[in-house]
């Protein structure tokens, strides 16, 4: 089953989709003659603006999967959708003060539900690709993630577990200003979303990212993250716990 969407912004028009739809730790590795062309700050920099709203990151993959979990909370009766593949094709523009973006995005899902026909848990996947900018970044990203979403009937939140993965070109507008070609990975074990917010309350991680310059110098870092909930985090650094905030 196909949809074809076009989207404009936040919140209010991705319910307006959905009612259509029916630990971080530093290894410092360095191929720059082993000369660090990143720190920690630059790490924590790309990271956060991958989980920024509107940059079409984990936040917003988040906030769109919930959407779509929405749909599958009844409990028994004849579901039609059980063990059915949906798709889904969304173009997504938005023209806000604090962000700028153009992306086109594929879903896809599929609901599991057992033999009494009641909705267990939701297969997601979703790539999107295009450019965005807000008050402290630019760039361009291909984005893509895959998750199980459990819990769906019943319950304050759902639980996620799987993948999110970025790559693309990341400008700061902040800070030294730097410009990095980054590619980052990142598995959830669980993270808590609220069903009332679309957003991650609580969970944990982990991570590879790695960052390289226009000379071709390049630096990698691997660790782990703690979600907190309110759009914040925390990220371990060599035993040093570093504060993440992507309000």
């Amino acid at each position: 089953m196909k949809t074809n969407i076009r989207l404009f912004s936040t919140k209010s028009l991705y319910l307006s989709l959905m009612a259509g739809l029916f630990f971080f730790s530093s290894c410092n590795n360095s191929d720059n003659g082993g000369e660090d062309i990143a720190g920690n700050d630059d790490a924590v920099e790309v990271i956060e603006s991958a989980f920024t709203s509107g940059t079409q990151g984990l936040s917003d993959g988040v906030f769109v999967a919930s959407l779509v979990a929405t749909a599958y909370s009844t409990k028994g009766g004849n579901n039609d959708y059980c063990d059915v593949t949906f798709d889904s094709t969304l173009t997504i523009n938005i023209n806000q003060a604090a962000v700028t973006a153009n992306f086109s995005t594929t879903l896809g899902w599929t609901v599991n539900c057992n033999n009494l026909q009641v909705p267990q848990s939701l297969t997601f996947q979703r790539t999107s690709s295009g450019s965005y900018e807000t008050n402290r970044s630019m760039g361009s990203n291909q984005v893509g993630s895959s998750w199980t979403i459990s819990n769906l009937v019943g319950g304050n939140n759902w639980s996620f577990a799987g993948t999110y993965n970025s790559s693309g070109t990341f400008t700061s507008k902040v800070r030294n200003q730097n410009q990095w070609n980054n590619s980052f990975e990142l598995t959830i074990s669980e993270i808590q979303v609220s069903k009332d917010t679309y957003s991650i309350v609580s969970g944990e991680g982990t991570f590879s990212l790695l960052l390289s310059n226009s000379e071709g110098d390049s630096q990698s870092f691997e660790g782990s993250i703690v979600f907190l909930g309110n759009k914040m985090g925390t990220l371990t650094i060599n035993g040093a716990n570093i504060d993440l905030d992507w309000n």
